[in-house]
């Protein structure tokens, strides 16, 4: 009688273990890797982060893209602004400013938000997987 009561705590311990992983499993969102596009902005996505070129823009996501169950993310990285003609020589940051990037999955749109050290408020782009702009260069 003992070890059925045992092996029904058991087995049911067991059940309550597989049913939270597989909830939790079920309630993350997976990265696709690969190119974004759009807003003048392309992203190229892998599993250590991501690169951004833009017009007049370039950055870098350091570190992987962990969303949560709603899509959202929060990430560092570096954001290098250009313009066009010479730049001055304490406009140049090596590497890029600090930046934080945060956005929704949502399928296969990115809603994505830039904000440079410094800024006072960030820039939004909104992105599709597997579309690629044309960029015009401000050099």
């Amino acid at each position: 009688m003992r070890s059925n009561i045992k092996t029904t705590l058991f087995a049911a311990g067991l059940g309550a273990i597989a049913m939270t992983v597989s909830a939790s499993a079920a309630n993350k969102v997976s990265v696709p890797s690969g190119a974004w596009g759009g807003d003048r902005m392309n992203m190229m996505m892998n599993a250590t982060g991501a690169t951004i070129d833009m017009d007049c823009a370039s950055g870098v996501i350091k570190g992987k893209i962990k969303p949560d169950a709603k899509g959202r993310f929060t990430a560092r990285g570096t954001f290098d602004q250009q313009r066009g003609g010479p730049q001055r020589a304490d406009d140049f940051v090596a590497g890029g400013k600090p930046a934080i990037y945060s956005g929704q999955f949502a399928g296969k749109t990115l809603k994505l938000s830039v904000t440079p050290a410094g800024a006072t408020a960030p820039q939004n782009y909104v992105l599709q997987q597997g579309q690629r702009v044309k960029l015009v260069r401000c050099y």
